[in-house]
């Protein structure tokens, strides 16, 4: 329900949480509240708190925590997809810490998701952060950008065997962080490695979906976080491609959220992927004025 006061619609679909991890059940309502906080309209127009998710929280034993921020390392890694750039944090208390990998979208830094990041980060996540060599802000320099050719831009980069390299590219990236902790590496000592969820943002959503996806080898997230979720697909193949999600997945879109890599993913449509998920404990958030480049959750972007 919702009525002219509301800064944003939250809507449940068989949500149902009892059979969700609590690890996936906590970030969810830590990207909820932060949601609400950047991206939601005027002070005294925000609810204070979601009631429901509150409760099931409390049921499982959840009580906010608040933990503070360590440094990021950036390194270079390589991969049989190419070498990619990641950013890893983790809190400076002594953990261990479950996992959230995140994904940036087409053309942003490695750095961005900022606000993001640095939520989960308090609420007592590590947060590593991929993107591919030559998909950061390089791609805005291309001759296409500059031209404002957006479909071109969208068809090199944005295709259907760019995102199965994507997808592989992030399997392999928790492979070697997994390496590397089992190895005694002390970046990565604090981390409990079993327990990882996923968010992305646009693209980077997509491929996060793609993550979760059952049929597909490779062990499942215990959550998604999808921040305006970009596919290229007819809303017709909505529902095939997202049926082997199990994990639950909240979605975030707003009605001024439009990509200018797929103009057809508009705030519509990133609304029939929450409709078209499998039965499950998903969420929808969707935001009165909910901009694409602040749901990116860069300070830069994001309202004061």
């Amino acid at each position: 329900m919702r009525n002219r006061h509301d800064s944003a619609t939250l809507r449940a679909r068989h949500a149902n949480c009892t059979n969700a991890s609590p690890h996936g059940i906590r970030l969810a309502i830590v990207l909820l509240a932060i949601a609400l906080a950047a991206c939601g309209g005027p002070q005294q127009n925000r609810p204070d708190r979601h009631p429901p998710a509150d409760s099931r929280a409390n049921a499982l034993g959840y009580r906010a925590a608040h933990y503070t921020p360590g440094d990021t390392l950036t390194e270079r890694w390589p991969s049989p997809q190419g070498e990619y750039d990641i950013a890893f944090s983790v809190p400076k208390e002594s953990g261990p810490f479950p996992l959230v990998l995140y994904i940036p979208g087409i053309g942003d830094s490695i750095e961005s998701g900022a606000r993001w990041r640095l939520a989960m980060l308090e609420a007592g996540y590590a947060v590593l952060a991929i993107q591919p060599r030559g998909f950061g802000p390089s791609l805005l320099g291309s001759a296409d950008a500059r031209s404002g050719d957006f479909d071109a831009l969208a068809r090199q980069h944005a295709n259907a065997k760019q995102f199965d390299a994507e997808t592989a590219q992030a399997r392999a990236a928790l492979a070697e962080l997994r390496q590397r902790a089992a190895n005694g590496d002390v970046a990565y000592a604090h981390l409990d490695t079993r327990r990882w969820a996923v968010a992305g943002f646009a693209w980077g959503a997509a491929v996060a979906l793609r993550l979760a996806d059952s049929t597909i080898a490779g062990d499942q997230p215990s959550a998604v976080i999808a921040l305006s979720p970009s596919l290229d697909l007819p809303v017709d193949a909505l529902g095939p491609r997202l049926a082997g999600i199990r994990a639950p997945v909240l979605t975030i879109t707003g009605h001024a959220d439009r990509d200018p890599f797929l103009p057809s993913a508009s705030a519509a449509f990133r609304e029939e992927i929450h409709r078209r998920l499998p039965d499950g404990a998903h969420l929808l958030l969707m935001l009165d004025e909910g901009l694409h480049a602040s749901l990116a959750g860069d300070t830069a972007n994001a309202p004061a």
